[in-house]
């Protein structure tokens, strides 16, 4: 009889070679629901493996990989589509993060503020300030939740800050919803599950973006302070858009114990003094 567990990560046995979706829950059907509960029942001649030898090499590696914290492992080992069962078990080193850049043609175009979300901090990172201060959180961290980033936010890090051997497991939420029958950009799917922005930020996209920072390279230093208010709006909501895909696709994979859920609600603030009216100056000079 299996002890559970909080998380679906020592649920899983998609990572082992020969096993797939089908596999996996007929697994589970059996009885066979926990990397303790296969390592036990190896040599049953029901359970539907072939090789039972690397079966038990993986639950093995498994185990030890999760006590020696090699995300490596489950990086190599794991489809990306499932990346997802590893989050909670790795959620205190997860690093949610937005990049926000000055949107011109790609050989000119650079980060101009990242924002972070890492062991219950906001921060944001600026260009010609301390842009190079969030390495440290990279390295540290063993997972990266973004939106679209696969595309966008992990390529510009890379190619800025020369990181190519990535230590990270790279979570892209787009993927996931659209998984889930979603499409369309961050705030598309926001509006789509009810996620509201705070009034003074509803009308901000990515262009209004890099026009503030146009403006703060103007000397209107306030329009730093609201950029970095906006992209760390963006982070906040990716710790939601996660939880409630979590959730989400944990009930559609129906196992046959109830996982416990990730929390849909948190009251986070957001402390940066700004004087959002620039936001209006901005919208009523691109009508014009």
């Amino acid at each position: 009889m299996n002890k559970g567990f909080d998380t679906l990560l020592e649920y899983s046995f998609i990572h082992i070679p020969g096993i797939k979706e089908k596999t996996e829950k007929r697994m589970w059907e059996m009885g066979i629901l926990t990397w303790d509960d296969m390592q036990e029942n190896i040599l049953n001649p029901e359970i539907p493996v072939y090789n039972r030898d690397l079966v038990k090499s993986y639950i093995i590696g498994s185990k030890r990989a999760l006590e020696n914290v090699n995300i490596g492992f489950f990086r190599e080992n794991f489809p990306k589509k499932e990346y997802w069962r590893i989050y909670p078990k790795f959620k205190e080193r997860t690093l949610f993060l937005d990049v926000e850049t000055n949107g011109l043609a790609k050989e000119l175009n650079e980060i101009t503020v990242i924002g972070t979300l890492y062991k219950g901090k906001f921060r944001s990172f600026i260009n010609g300030i301390n842009l190079h201060d969030v390495i440290p959180l990279i390295e540290d961290c063993l997972m990266i939740v973004t939106y679209n980033g696969n595309l966008f936010d992990i390529p510009y890090i890379e190619r800025t800050f020369n990181i190519w051997k990535k230590n990270y497991i790279s979570l892209d939420l787009r993927w996931i919803f659209k998984r889930l029958g979603y499409s369309g950009g961050l705030k598309s799917i926001e509006k789509q599950l009810g996620i509201n922005r705070p009034d003074y930020l509803k009308d901000v996209n990515g262009y209004t973006a890099v026009l503030l920072w146009e403006k703060y390279q103007s000397r209107r230093l306030n329009a730093l302070n609201v950029l970095r208010r906006y992209c760390l709006e963006d982070v906040k909501n990716l710790v939601f858009l996660l939880h409630i895909a979590y959730n989400r696709l944990c009930k559609e994979l129906r196992f046959p114990q109830k996982i416990k859920p990730l929390s849909e609600k948190f009251k986070w603030e957001i402390k940066i003094n700004c004087d959002f009216s620039i936001i209006d100056e901005i919208q009523m000079e691109v009508k014009n």
